[in-house]
């Protein structure tokens, strides 16, 4: 794959002038090949960094650009020829096949209102078959799971063919297997392929399933590395409060981290084991 670089400068940002809240970052390199999570506190400013680096908002100050063209010179069909990026919230597309949805990736390849062709036609099989969904590719979105319907919507990107994905929670409101398997899949496209840029809540899967680990607080990166590297008992208690505990994962070199469960009885469990089973 074609290698691509993204890079945010210098950057500053406010929704509102009078806010006391900023976005503030020095310099952000981001590339092919790497999965890299953004994680941090509620309100630290993930999503608006991803927003920012993906052009959809405009930094009052500092430069972003895509293999050294400033982003903002760029149409934004050009810009989706080597960059796709998935909001938080998509719009509400239930009443599209799957196989609509992730046409409607192919537009940065297209003049104008153009049918899909033979080309467009094998990359949307192939972006369903990469994400599991072929046997449902004729599916109407609200016939299906929310893992499924987050998977349609990855599919879609995919269709982009771009260099650099940039995804804002993906695994938002999924269970654990399901989480756990947006992440999978997104750890092994990004072998020898895209770059792909994650928005999360959960550690634990950006330590398990990325190469990155960039750390966000107060709207300034505050952290940048391996997992190993960032995901500390000093930094995660600098984030989240002392009752965080740091531990390595049981079968692979990768910390998690669990609450310390402090100020609850240690017999509480086993004073109440077997209330489920009483009548």
């Amino acid at each position: 794959m074609i290698s691509a670089n993204l890079t945010v400068e210098n950057i500053n940002f406010k929704y509102d002038s009078n806010d006391d809240w900023a976005l503030h970052v020095d310099k952000l390199n981001l590339t092919t090949s790497v999965v890299t999570c953004i994680v941090g506190p509620n309100g630290s400013g993930k999503s608006t960094l991803l927003r920012i680096a993906a052009g959809i908002l405009k930094p009052s100050d500092g430069t972003v650009t895509l293999d050294g063209n400033e982003l903002h010179s760029m149409s934004r069909r050009t810009v989706a020829r080597t960059m796709g990026y998935l909001p938080q919230e998509s719009p509400t597309l239930y009443d599209y096949t799957v196989d609509d949805v992730i046409q409607m990736g192919r537009y940065a390849h297209q003049k104008g209102l153009v049918a899909v062709n033979s080309n467009d036609a094998d990359i949307v099989s192939a972006a369903i078959k990469t994400v599991g969904l072929t046997k449902y590719h004729n599916r109407i979105l609200s016939h299906l799971s929310g893992g499924e319907r987050r998977r349609a919507l990855i599919a879609s990107v995919l269709a982009q063919q771009p260099q650099l994905m940039l995804l804002d929670e993906p695994t938002s409101g999924l269970d654990l297997h399901h989480a756990s398997g947006i992440f999978k899949l997104l750890s092994s496209l990004a072998q020898d392929g895209p770059g792909i840029v994650i928005v999360t809540h959960d550690i634990n899967l950006a330590s398990l399933f990325c190469d990155r680990i960039i750390i966000l607080k107060n709207g300034a990166i505050k952290a940048d590395g391996t997992p190993n590297k960032i995901i500390t008992t000093d930094i995660m208690q600098s984030l989240y409060g002392k009752d965080i505990l740091v531990q390595q994962h049981p079968t692979v070199d990768r910390p998690i981290i669990i609450p310390a469960i402090s100020g609850v009885s240690e017999n509480r469990v086993s004073h109440k084991e077997g209330a489920g089973n009483e009548t």
